[in-house]
């Protein structure tokens, strides 16, 4: 099975729909969607239901409903510029907000807590952080082929080598 099939096979099984009328449901979609709109030609295809982004649509049209590490998966996939931002931001400013309160609890001006702060624990802290979120990434986020990345009939050998 190739990852492309095992990827739109998972809309029959949920549905109760069998593996033909999905596929049959696909290509009805994208038939009307020709005769709709002549612009937008991804809709016009269906592995844009199958497989591309008119998924989620596709999904509620069949009356599936993905299971919640899919939806949450998705939405990380969907915000992953604002999620890794955070995930270096907020603790950062708490690393910071802690050493400001240390200092000012030891006496200091709320100019010299801020400046221990800016000098003393920003840069260690955020690299900490930063590195914290890409070990986080890298564990949740495993990769996956890409559907039809087999390169064999369109890249020869040239010499034996790639």
């Amino acid at each position: 099975m190739t990852a492309t099939a095992s990827r739109w096979r998972t809309l029959a099984e949920p549905s109760g729909e069998s593996q033909q009328r999905v596929a049959l449901a696909a290509v009805e979609r994208a038939r009307r969607e020709v005769e709709r709109d002549a612009a937008d030609e991804r809709s016009h295809h269906v592995g844009h239901y199958l497989i591309g982004r008119g998924r989620t649509e596709f999904e509620k049209h069949l009356g599936v409903r993905p299971p919640l590490g899919r939806r949450i998966r998705r939405f990380g996939f969907a915000h992953a510029t604002a999620l890794y931002l955070g995930s270096v931001a907020v603790p950062t400013l708490l690393a910071a907000l802690a050493a400001a309160a240390f200092a000012l609890s030891r006496g200091a001006t709320t100019a010299q807590a801020w400046a221990a702060v800016a000098c003393w624990r920003c840069c260690p802290r955020s690299e900490l952080a930063v590195v914290l979120a890409q070990r986080v990434a890298v564990t949740l986020v495993v990769p996956r082929r890409l559907p039809g990345s087999t390169c064999e009939p369109a890249c020869p050998r040239a010499r034996g080598r790639w």
